[in-house]
């Protein structure tokens, strides 16, 4: 038995490994207002907060100084509590995840501006390479850990622009930042019931690794 909190946290991971790889994302990315923000001034950072959103904003509220800052952004929330689903295909539980892909903006740019700033810029990008993760999520030595295939990575997509004065004062009271947002709501993974000892620590090890900074 695998965690889903570390199943997502390891996608996360070869997420940011597949773009620090794509040469044309990291040219484009240098283009980013809050480029200094979201990257080691060499490769893409991106981080996964599994919690519940009161967990997060506390977390995000505490990384104000310059020490923990760089562990913000851009992010995948991973909101809980998660729902998991047993005997829909044999060998197989689904699994149902609430996300959210985040990234700094601007306070004062409308949602046009956005669009190309900050959606077009980074949170696309990450997006994508995120769903394309999930068809590739799999071991050769050991066999499929997810059953998803391109016909088969259900979800609602909102684009979420944080513009307007009474948005904007929320974000800011929550986290301490203004930040644009894709939301996927109810994303479904088929994820094997039984994976081998030496694939769920693979996964653990990865997870970690982009696990940022929660116990401050």
């Amino acid at each position: 038995m695998i965690s889903p909190i570390d199943i997502i946290g390891s996608l996360v991971y070869r997420t940011r490994e597949a773009l620090n790889k794509n040469t044309a994302f990291l040219e484009k990315i240098k283009e980013y207002r809050y480029y200094y923000l979201v990257s080691d001034n060499e490769n893409v950072q991106l981080w996964h907060y599994p919690g519940t959103p009161e967990e997060i904003s506390d977390k995000y509220l505490q990384m104000q100084n310059l020490e923990t800052s760089f562990l913000k952004y851009p992010a995948v929330f991973n909101y809980q509590n998660i729902l998991e689903q047993t005997g829909v295909t044999q060998g197989y539980r689904d699994v149902f995840f609430n996300l959210a892909f985040v990234a700094p903006t601007n306070k004062d740019w409308g949602s046009f501006t956005r669009k190309d700033r900050v959606f077009y810029s980074i949170l696309y990008d990450i997006y994508e390479e995120f769903l394309n993760q999930i068809l590739r999520f799999n071991f050769k030595r050991r066999g499929t850990i997810m059953l998803n295939t391109v016909a088969e990575i259900p979800h609602k997509k909102y684009d979420v622009y944080t513009t307007g004065k009474s948005v904007t004062e929320i974000m800011e009271y929550r986290y301490c930042d203004y930040m644009d947002v894709i939301q996927i709501i109810n994303l479904r993974l088929k994820i094997a019931t039984y994976i081998c000892d030496g694939d769920v620590e693979s996964i653990k090890e990865e997870s970690y690794n982009v696990f940022g900074n929660l116990e401050i």
